[in-house]
């Protein structure tokens, strides 16, 4: 409810604001000259969620609350510059963003270390630096980044749950940035390709009255990648070689003949004369004997 958004600070609490600055810096390659393709790119910036319901914030002089944060929407010009300003922020208000780095150029992109600053600003937009006066005496110093490496690590991997356990109890702003998509964050962006991160923004619930306002950027350098296609060689024909002539073996002497050998005649045989075989004499035939007639 907006009572307990209020935190019981209402009395205390004067609207109050923060500046963010999203820089998508573009640095030529020097081999870039050498190549064909273009390179460009564009940032986008949509709301994604907030708990703000009947004291709306403003970002960039539009109000908006948890039921049409939705519809923020904001693109880059100049390299990727974004600027938005943030106001009528009370203790526990928060606002989620994606910003989405897009190449829109037919060659490859590379992301290079990241530079991050938080820091209080004064009405003129002046940092503000250590010693802090009162109500923020003790405040933790400016932060201004060196390069910070291109890995899940330093980038980090906070989700929405993660930011708002410490907001609840926090009593400064706090800005957060993360990214959730995998495991790695990708190294070079392809034509076509996109990369999307998660920006958190808030007012913690404790923070004391009078807190100043806050400017935050975060700047991520891309360079051009030239990939100069291989050229494809072209094959000059060997000649053809001369063909060496290999001499001819001499002639393989032919065997000479056998004489075929005369066959022996078979000896004729003389037919053995038979001897003329001497006639059987018949023999003499027997008279029959003469009938005797018997008496009667």
């Amino acid at each position: 409810m907006e009572n307990d958004r209020l935190n019981d600070k209402a009395p205390k609490i004067t609207l109050i604001s923060i500046v963010l600055v999203l820089l998508t810096s573009f640095f030529v390659n020097s081999l870039v000259f050498s190549c064909s393709q273009t390179y460009s790119f564009t940032t986008t910036v949509l709301g994604i969620s907030s708990n703000v319901v009947s004291t709306p914030v403003a970002l960039n002089g539009v109000t908006y609350t948890s039921k049409n944060i939705h519809s923020y929407f904001s693109q880059s010009v100049n390299y990727g510059v974004i600027s938005i300003t943030l106001n009528n922020f009370i203790p526990n208000d928060y606002v989620q963003f994606s910003v989405t780095i897009a190449n829109t150029g037919t060659g490859s992109l590379q992301f290079q270390p990241f530079t991050y600053s938080l820091y209080f600003i004064n009405p003129s937009g002046i940092m503000i630096s250590p010693p802090y006066p009162s109500p923020i005496t003790g405040y933790p110093a400016p932060i201004v980044s060196q390069q910070e490496p291109w890995t899940i690590t330093a980038f980090g991997t906070d989700t929405l749950t993660t930011f708002l356990a410490r907001l609840s109890g926090d009593n400064n702003w706090l800005v957060d940035f993360s990214y959730t998509g995998a495991n790695t964050l990708p190294t070079t962006l392809s034509p076509g390709g996109a990369f999307t991160y998660n920006l958190y923004v808030g007012l913690g619930c404790n923070v004391p009255y009078g807190i100043p306002r806050e400017y935050f950027s975060l700047s991520i350098p891309i360079i051009s990648v030239c990939v100069v296609p291989t050229p494809t060689p072209t094959c000059t024909p060997k000649p053809t070689p001369t063909p060496t002539r290999t001499p001819c073996p001499p002639p393989t002497p032919k065997p000479t003949p056998k004489p075929t050998p005369t066959a022996t005649p078979k000896p004729t045989c003389t037919p053995t004369p038979r001897a003329t075989p001497k006639p059987t004499p018949c023999p003499t035939p027997t008279p029959k004997p003469t009938s005797t007639s018997r008496p009667k």
